[in-house]
């Protein structure tokens, strides 16, 4: 669902307009912001997939990443469209190879939607996450 004429949608136009000079539409605004190519294994379904990431509002702050869990400050999962993560992982991970490394805006309904998540993300809040795939298996 792409809710339009909302605050969020006002918001998403106005963090590509100031930020995102080159930003790509995927779909259903969802936005690669920034990319930066890798050369690996493209990633498909039932790989094993780890990757680094950073979660921030659109302000900037971080509400959660990877290096904060330990241990070798990766993430990693058997990828596939049931995978328990936001839509709007799915879709863009499924789009990527190893080495790459991506920013992408992501719509709250494909995130959290109405209601947010760990009381650090409010509802309807779009969210921005730099993600890197450091191996796929």
């Amino acid at each position: 669902m792409t809710p339009t004429g909302t605050p969020e949608q006002a918001a998403i136009a106005k963090y590509i307009a100031e930020h995102g000079a080159s930003a790509i539409h995927v779909e259903n605004s969802l936005y690669i912001l920034k990319n930066t190519p890798g050369n690996g294994k493209p990633v498909a379904n039932g790989d094993e997939v780890e990757v680094k990431y950073k979660g921030m509002l659109l302000d900037g702050k971080i509400f959660d990443q990877s290096a904060d869990h330990g241990g070798p400050g990766t993430f990693s999962f058997t990828y596939s469209q049931d995978v328990p993560l936001i839509q709007g992982w799915i879709k863009i991970i499924g789009k990527m190879c190893e080495g790459e490394k991506i920013t992408v805006l992501i719509p709250s309904w494909m995130a959290y939607g109405q209601r947010g998540a760990g009381g650090l993300i409010g509802g309807n809040t779009p969210l921005i996450f730099e993600i890197e795939v450091v191996k796929v298996v």
